[in-house]
């Protein structure tokens, strides 16, 4: 309980400082393999979007973000179910680590990967079940402090391999031209989801950093990040620039 208390209290750094917290890895994992696709609404606070991978058709699930909301998955996967019948489902959480466990270390196993009160699981599995489809889960381990926290360095940088994993699970577990879900599960706190004909545009300013106007017109800083090896990461949020001249 003590624990549990402590990380609720520390979690108020991540709203202060306007970070991700840990358990924030599944979003941002799909949210990743959104990049470039149209989003669009699908439940309360969801958005899904459509992308291909190897001849598979991908359709791509999160809480819509930067608000802190974990959306209504279930509800969402519900409907998808109506029109789109998937072939598989992969699901990405976060996960609470035992004591001995080291953090950020990836577990994959089957069913529904998704903690809470259990309604959304049990549309998830329900509607899965009904319908013949399996269900691969992949999880992120964690401390209950991790998970309420600014993210760590360690948690973030396996979002790379958490997306290599998945990309084995779909070339070992379908075939071409069938379709897979993939569901990023957790808390979207300030991670961010460009909205549906409002992606920001950049405007390089010399070899260190853009300036990036939104179509409200409001600008953001973004610093330079040489990109030609996978292991670079970015973190933080984003800059408001107020203009004095």
């Amino acid at each position: 309980v003590m624990e549990e208390a402590e990380a609720l209290k520390y979690a108020m750094s991540a709203l202060k400082n306007a970070q991700p917290i840990g358990d924030g890895i599944g979003p941002m994992v799909v949210g990743g393999m959104m990049i470039g696709t149209k989003k669009e609404k699908i439940s309360h606070q969801t958005v899904l979007s459509k992308s291909e991978y190897e001849g598979r058709k991908l359709l791509l699930i999160k809480a819509e973000g930067p608000n802190a909301t974990v959306g209504r998955i279930g509800e969402g996967i519900e409907k998808i179910f109506s029109n789109n019948k998937p072939d598989l489902i992969i699901m990405v959480d976060a996960s609470l680590k035992l004591e001995g466990e080291d953090s950020a270390s990836i577990a994959k196993g089957f069913g529904a990967a998704m903690g809470g009160i259990g309604t959304d699981r049990f549309q998830i599995e329900d509607v899965a079940t009904k319908n013949n489809v399996p269900i691969l889960a992949i999880v992120i381990k964690q401390s209950i402090h991790e998970a309420l926290t600014i993210m760590t360095k360690e948690i973030a940088e396996q979002a790379s391999s958490v997306r290599l994993e998945i990309e084995k699970m779909i070339k070992d577990n379908t075939q071409s031209n069938q379709i897979v879900m993939v569901v990023g599960v957790g808390n979207t706190l300030y991670l961010t989801d460009d909205s549906v004909n409002d992606s920001p545009t950049a405007t390089p300013v010399g070899d260190r950093y853009n300036i990036v106007s939104g179509s409200d017109g409001t600008q953001y800083l973004t610093i330079f990040c040489d990109t030609d090896f996978t292991d670079d990461h970015i973190y933080g949020g984003k800059i408001t620039i107020t203009r004095t001249t």
